[in-house]
């Protein structure tokens, strides 16, 4: 009896190491497909052309999506000059509204720090415009 409860034991335990062994296999075969599927596939379909001939291709491709996106940037930038121009002006003439004998501004202060921010606002994504410009610039007067 006891030969065959230790017989059972040891096959027991040697079926639950193989298991354990098959899941960690499957573990890492998941991880090695999950790792393998991450990229971009640019030359998957490369249209009839080789290598180099499909390298040129699509950066001279890119180049001119780059000089699209300057243009856009640039009519942005154009606008935000003009709202900031105006909302400079706006600035002015609602201090030049506030009387200062009469302590009772609150609602001149208020749309003064509301200008305020707005124009702080635009400035920073009128930064974030001409950096994005630089970069697209880069883009496009890179080495041929």
């Amino acid at each position: 009896m006891k030969i065959i409860v230790t017989s059972l034991s040891i096959l027991f335990c040697a079926f639950t190491m193989n298991v354990t062994a098959q899941t960690a296999k499957t573990v890492k075969k998941t991880e090695k497909t999950e790792k393998t599927n991450k990229g971009n596939a640019y030359g998957k379909n490369k249209n009839g052309l080789k290598g180099k001939e499909f390298g040129q291709d699509r950066a001279a491709n890119a180049k001119i999506q780059a000089k699209k996106d300057k243009e856009v940037v640039e009519k942005n930038i154009e606008t935000l000059v003009k709202e900031i121009q105006n909302e400079e002006k706006n600035l002015t003439e609602v201090k030049a509204q506030k009387d200062p004998a009469n302590n009772q501004n609150n609602q001149v202060d208020e749309a003064i720090k509301a200008s305020e921010n707005k124009i702080k606002e635009m400035t920073e994504k009128l930064k974030e415009q001409n950096n994005k410009l630089k970069e697209l610039d880069k883009i496009i007067n890179e080495k041929e």
